[in-house]
């Protein structure tokens, strides 16, 4: 009788090593800052701003906050910004892998209960 569980290991190895990968990606994040970094012209009606500024924007107890960067920390909040997407966007497929390989398992687990 030919083992049907072989192509399923295969595949549950594979994911699991795709996982591995993404989870030592999560784990070697460096410093990261949550929110969007924005470009604005602010001013008021009499006074409007010739050059832009750039704010750290956040959420903060379900309200948006703007958080002034100044011209010398722009890179670094910039960097720490995108640091934070890249950990969230890891993180979210590092998920939708966990869940496939679970469901994998499930099946495994069932065509060898099927086997014994």
């Amino acid at each position: 009788m030919k083992n049907k569980t072989t192509p399923l290991k295969k595949q549950i190895n594979h994911k699991f090593k795709k996982a591995l990968k993404v989870q030592e990606e999560i784990l070697s994040s460096k410093k990261m800052m949550s929110g969007s970094l924005i470009k604005r012209y602010l001013g008021t009606k009499e006074c409007k701003r010739t050059s832009h500024a750039f704010y750290l924007s956040i959420l903060k107890n379900g309200k948006r906050k703007l958080i002034y960067v100044s011209k010398d920390e722009v890179k670094s909040v910039k960097a720490q910004v995108m640091e934070w997407k890249k950990y969230k966007h890891n993180l979210k497929k590092w998920r939708e892998l966990m869940e496939f390989i679970k469901q994998d398992l499930e099946q495994f687990g069932k065509i060898q209960n099927q086997l014994g």
